[in-house]
């Protein structure tokens, strides 16, 4: 599937201004959006310790298809190395992927660096609600809190925005204590239209988790890539794949768990 040349309605109104966030930092707010002061965000964003303060162990990762469907993948680790990796030419599909240490950890990247993926990207100011999302935690809050997904379009690109959330199973187990666990994953796109061109910026929860190991999989098979130039929404249905089914596990564990406490008779039945 490919979408039209020109988008056949818009999800909000149309957008004439200038819309990358570097714009928007000199010029006049843009009150269409879910972050309409962009310096706001920032300071929030520092209270809820969303980012690193550091360049310790930060990562992002960039992949790369070109017109000709071959894949490049480079993982940088420095705002210096961001800085010179974003002159590159883009013109096909474009993943940056960045994550959390663990799920109630900051992202592996400083702020400059996420400042600087908004600006590499082109991205209004509503990509930045997503980083909000992923922060230092010491319980488990905000596990069920979900932002509204965004839908912009103009004459010149589509834009996408949301937080997926999704039950996970911890790796190693805890003694007294559940394996199922709540996770998130952030994803923003953005769609050229005159030059059918996709970037996208994916928030993991976890390094490796098991939609970015499909993703990466899925795009050094060799007909692959192909497909992802030729569909851009086919990553979104990468990620629903992968988690939806989950849901169902989920919801079964805890349906059983409830029937012991309610009426151990009749879960023992069942049982």
């Amino acid at each position: 599937m490919e979408l039209d040349t020109r988008p056949t309605g818009s999800c909000g109104p149309t957008i004439t201004t200038t819309e990358s966030l570097g714009s928007l930092r000199l010029n006049t707010p843009d009150l269409y959006s879910v972050v309409p002061y962009p310096e706001d965000h920032w300071s929030r964003a520092q209270s809820r310790r969303c980012f690193k303060t550091d360049e310790s162990a930060v990562q992002v990762t960039f992949t790369d298809v070109d017109a000709e469907n071959n894949v490049a993948i480079r993982t940088l680790d420095s705002l210096a190395e961001l800085r010179r990796y974003r002159s590159a030419q883009m013109n096909g599909l474009r993943i940056v992927s960045l994550n959390q240490r663990n799920s109630w950890r900051p992202l592996n990247v400083t702020q400059e660096m996420f400042q600087e993926i908004v600006d590499i990207a082109g991205a209004s100011s509503d990509i930045l609600e997503l980083s909000l999302s992923f922060f230092q935690k010491s319980i488990g809050v905000e596990e069920g809190f979900i932002g509204a997904p965004l839908i912009r379009s103009n004459h010149r690109s589509i834009e996408i925005a949301y937080i997926l959330k999704y039950a996970g199973v911890k790796p190693i187990e805890e003694k007294g204590k559940d394996n199922w666990v709540l996770r998130q994953t952030g994803v923003y796109q953005k769609y050229d239209i005159a030059t059918k061109s996709s970037i996208w910026v994916l928030v993991h929860p976890t390094p490796g988790c098991e939609f970015q190991n499909r993703l990466i999989q899925f795009m050094r098979s060799p007909d692959q890539p192909a497909r992802l130039q030729s569909n851009p929404l086919l990553i979104h249905s990468i990620l629903l794949g992968t988690f939806f089914p989950l849901w169902r596990d989920y919801l079964a564990h805890y349906e059983h768990k409830m029937l012991h406490i309610s009426n151990p008779t009749v879960a023992a039945q069942i049982v």
